[in-house]
């Protein structure tokens, strides 16, 4: 169902539809959660140094350097890559909040861009080491590329999209400023530049170059097309389209198991922008196929997704509790903006619903408002923890990510709405969430403020404020949201002289959103109360396995645990310092839920927004259990801590079926931990990057929904393997057992092998070489690199992982 203001244009100069108020006229309340984690994001936006983050532009266009670059991954490859995000941080910021210092930053960062693009010459602008050879081989038709790796360059053309979508941003936010102007002739010479090297490039490799993830860099072209009108734009952002990702998706088929998310999504903001501008049904089709895939299979409570970077079979959850690399903040990133342009688009209710739960359970939480810092895991897995970035040394995606996030939060809290006669020129106003802020309607002389709260049990309480310009009488159509999780709504005018008349939501079978409609007149002020009494849900893992979580209203409760062993709370600069390093706790002494949300909970009359349930906890040392009660709080409030979001569930009352199996978990991981000292899942993109994977003439396969790599006739990959805590005996190497098996050639760099024993188990073939000689003390940092290599006259294996174990 679509109404007149969700009807697309072909061409548009604007980003903000007639719906939305313009940001600025929308503040956030202080003191609020909200507003104290935009704030930190503003703080660590401004914390960064723009001369550090224009290094890796300088030096690849031959200019002198006034800074250091930054560390990290700003030096390892991706370099360049948060100077599109800062960009787009600070055009979000400067949007919102309207204070010099974004346009200070912004106006110097585009400055220096300006500065490096035209000594380029050419209109190239980009950070990627050793960018001139990298492009003039792909213009020159030499292409090589893996997910991750485009002739041996860390996904130059995702860094590529970054800074793309900066300038947009800053051409589209800053309005008649200078910096405008910069931006605006910088993208489309970097445009141009980009269109004039892929006319160069036939079909088959332009696909094949497509393999290495890309961003949104057909989004960026889409925008582009809207903005200017150019056919030579629209053309490319349509063929920047990855065909065996996008074809399956076009005839409704869900094939991304195994995938590589946030690879993913950016090209599905792409496909809906084209789906609008064209009217194409192909791109209709892969944008809902991928949205039901994503959201309604394989997204837990606080709306996100993906378990080590990857998507998980929608019938198999286990790792989403065991792991601790758990959900991708970026990936919520992409997803909260693609559920604000399909709302913008269909007007219907899931879009809505969905960008309300991603933004105040998960995305509000990833920025830590006491620890400075951005998450980029957030772990599923009972009484674990999440890492939180270094200002000065973190520079990971999600840190990008993150340095937009938080400027957003007034986007959808207030909304122009048609008014309820359709025959008089009329609009009311609606409140779409529940986010203290305060708007101020100009165009109407009434500022408006917003207050709600957690109230005693399960009842929220809320206010609205409105204030007139002038003192005569003023009449205002007000429309507030009737989202699922709520049960009832009441109102009354608490202040002032006012007639109001209110007619409740009703039913909608058309999937719109329900809005409790009220007409109000007064003069001068007006203070409106509103009281809510809100569900508790009970949501299992999509699965239906033994775990559930437990919501109050929309807010995903958890169970705040130990604050103890949260190693690397505060990131380094090293590699992997995003993921939470420390001791995994067991799951076999959890507490267990039993039966249904009316048989576990317990009055909670306090008004801290909590709620407390009855558990069974197995007795210590002896066989049984015993009752007790456990407190949750909202997730959003807990940091730097241990936390539970998802619980046991025996829903069927047998606890200790449920114990045991938990009991198995631990059983197996303990074995897992003894035995391990370092593994890489070939073919898994994050892992591979995490040990240096080097490798040529190889492929990377996606086999039944399992990540795989092997090295073709004459090529080779190789990792590199560390045994930090000592003890290595053998180096493991697994592959699919493919009948027939090729032969693979192992080398290793100062490290002696004996002769493999070689097993065969559930499909896959083991080969264990023990280690000779000295082992790995011999070698510094106890690291080795270890090649696998095809002989002439075949591919390997299927390789699986390559570990040091301790046997």
């Amino acid at each position: 169902m679509t109404d007149a203001r969700h009807q697309s244009q072909s061409v548009q100069d604007h980003t903000e539809l007639d719906a939305r108020f313009n940001p600025s006229q929308v503040r956030l309340t202080p003191g609020s959660i909200y507003a104290d984690a935009q704030q930190a994001g503003a703080d660590y936006l401004l914390s960064l140094d723009p001369d550090r983050l224009l290094a890796p532009y300088r030096r690849e266009a031959g200019l002198t350097n006034k800074a250091d670059p930054y560390p990290n991954w700003e030096s390892m490859g991706l370099d360049g890559h948060i100077g599109g995000h800062y960009l787009s941080g600070l055009a979000a910021y400067w949007q919102t909040l309207q204070t010099w210092p974004f346009l200070e930053r912004a106006t110097r960062m585009l400055t220096g861009l300006l500065e490096c693009q035209e000594a380029s010459g050419d209109g190239f602008l980009g950070g990627m080491p050793h960018s001139a050879e990298l492009f003039r081989n792909l213009r020159e038709g030499q292409v090589q590329a893996q997910s991750f790796d485009l002739l041996g360059s860390w996904v130059p053309l995702y860094n590529l999209h970054k800074l793309f979508a900066g300038l947009l941003d800053c051409w589209q936010s800053f309005q008649t400023k200078s910096a405008s102007d910069m931006a605006r002739v910088m993208v489309l010479r970097l445009a141009d530049w980009w269109c004039d090297l892929a006319d160069n490039i036939d079909e088959q490799d332009f696909q094949t170059m497509l393999t290495c993830e890309y961003g949104g860099l057909n989004e960026a072209f889409a925008r582009l097309y809207q903005l200017t009108g150019n056919d030579r734009y629209l053309r490319q952002a349509r063929r920047l389209t990855d065909r065996p990702f996008f074809e399956p998706l076009a005839v409704g088929k869900d094939q991304l198991t195994g995938l590589h998310a946030n690879t993913q999504i950016p090209k599905v903001l792409g496909y809906e922008r084209l789906a609008e501008i064209t009217g194409d049904e192909a791109f209709h089709t892969a944008v809902d196929t991928f949205w039901h895939g994503v959201v309604d299979k394989r997204t837990v409570s606080i709306g996100a997704h993906s378990i080590s970077e990857h998507f998980n079979p929608p019938d198999d959850f286990s790792a989403m509790v065991t792991s601790r690399e758990g959900l991708e903040t970026c990936n919520s990133y992409n997803m909260a903006k693609l559920a604000l342009r399909l709302y913008d688009r269909t007007g219907q209710a899931r879009y809505l619903d969905f960008y309300e739960r991603v933004l105040v359970n998960h995305l509000v939480s990833t920025v830590g408002i006491r620890e400075h810092g951005f998450v980029y895991f957030t772990p599923m897995r009972p009484r674990h923890y999440r890492v939180y970035s270094s200002a000065q040394r973190s520079f990971w995606c999600c840190v990008g990510t993150g340095l937009e996030n938080h400027a957003r939060y007034g986007a959808m809290i207030f909304e122009r709405r048609p008014g309820k006669d359709p025959g008089q020129e009329s609009e009311s106003l609606a409140v779409n969430l529940f986010i203290p802020a305060s708007l101020d309607w100009s165009q109407r002389g009434l500022r408006i403020s917003l207050a709600y709260a957690p109230g005693p049990g399960t009842t929220n309480l809320g206010r609205i404020d409105l204030e007139a310009d002038d003192q005569s009488q003023q009449t205002l159509d007000l429309d507030i949201r009737h989202p699922w999780w709520l049960e009832n709504a009441d109102y009354r005018i608490a202040q002032g002289q006012a007639n109001m008349t209110v007619e409740p939501a009703k039913p909608d079978s058309e999937g719109n959103p329900r809005f409790d409609h009220l007409h109000l007149t007064w003069t001068g002020r007006v203070s409106l109360e509103l009281c809510h009494r809100v569900r508790v849900t009970a949501e299992p893992l999509p699965d239906g396995s033994d775990w559930v979580s437990l919501l109050r209203g929309v807010k995903v409760m958890a169970a705040r645990s130990d604050d103890a062993d949260l190693i690397g709370l505060k990131a380094d600069d090293s590699r992997a310092g995003h993921i939470a390093s420390g001791p995994l706790r067991p799951l076999g002494d959890l507490p267990v839920l039993q039966g249904e949300p009316q048989d576990f909970l317990l009055p909670h009359p306090q008004d801290d927004g909590a709620i407390e349930v009855a558990v069974s906890r197995p007795m210590e040392g002896k066989q049984g259990w015993t009752d007790s009660r456990l407190l949750l709080v909202p997730f959003t409030s807990i940091e730097a801590s241990r936390y539970s979001v998802y619980l046991p569930w025996a829903q069927d009352g047998d606890t200790d079926r449920v114990h045991r199996a938990l009991e198995e978990i631990d059983a197996q991981e303990q074995a897992h931990e003894l035995q391990v000292c370092d593994r890489v899942d070939c073919g898994s993109q994050q892992s591979e990057i995490d040990h240096e994977y080097q490798g040529r003439n190889d492929r990377q396969e996606l086999i039944e929904g399992i990540n795989t790599r092997h090295a073709l006739a004459g090529g080779c990959f190789s990792y590199r393997l560390r045994d930090a805590s000592g003890g290595a005996k053998m180096l493991e190497v697994a592959m699919r057992d493919q009948g027939s098996t090729a032969p693979y050639w192992l080398r290793t760099e100062g490290l002696e092998l004996g002769q493999p024993v070689r097993s065969r188990e559930n499909g896959i073939i083991l080969d264990r070489y023990p280690l000779t000689g000295r082992g790995l003390d011999a070698l510094p940092d106890r690291a080795v690199r270890v090649q696998i290599q095809a002989g002439a006259e075949g591919p390997t294996p299927d390789l699986l992982t390559l570990a040091l174990i301790r046997g």
